[in-house]
């Protein structure tokens, strides 16, 4: 009957540990699977933002289009700072989100100049985020 007893009480505590070592691969297993999630929205959503930087570029648009492709690129930053994380938690992110928030065609658009300059900073660290 000890034998029996014992028996149950090793099956008992194997089936205890297979539990807990299934659990834990299954509670990694949804983490990565959250990770590549937000990885791929933010790709969608720094696909999003890069289409309407460029196409607010575009010398033909008038300004009223541009200010609303700019507010878009901001939106879509946004975004992808959001799904990513603080790994965008840079100077150069901070500073071309506040130019974009205020009014980058005015003073001459010396701000739109300054986010010209800063976004292919930015763009490199978007990209090294959403490689990791």
């Amino acid at each position: 009957m000890s034998l029996e007893v014992a028996a149950i009480a090793v099956a008992i505590v194997a089936a205890l540990i297979g539990g807990s070592i299934g659990a834990i691969s299954l509670l990694r297993s949804d983490r990565r699977k959250g990770r590549e999630e937000s990885r791929r929205k933010g790709i969608e959503v720094f696909r999003e933002a890069r289409t309407s930087w460029d196409q607010a570029q575009f010398v033909e648009i008038t300004e009223s289009v541009r200010r609303a492709k700019l507010q878009e690129t901001r939106a879509s930053l946004v975004a992808v700072q959001q799904l990513v994380g603080s790994k965008t938690e840079t100077k150069e992110f901070g500073q071309l989100l506040a130019l974009l928030e205020e009014d980058p065609l005015a003073d001459g658009g010396v701000n739109l100049a300054t986010a010209k300059a800063i976004w292919p900073t930015v763009e490199k660290q978007i990209h090294t985020a959403l490689a990791a």
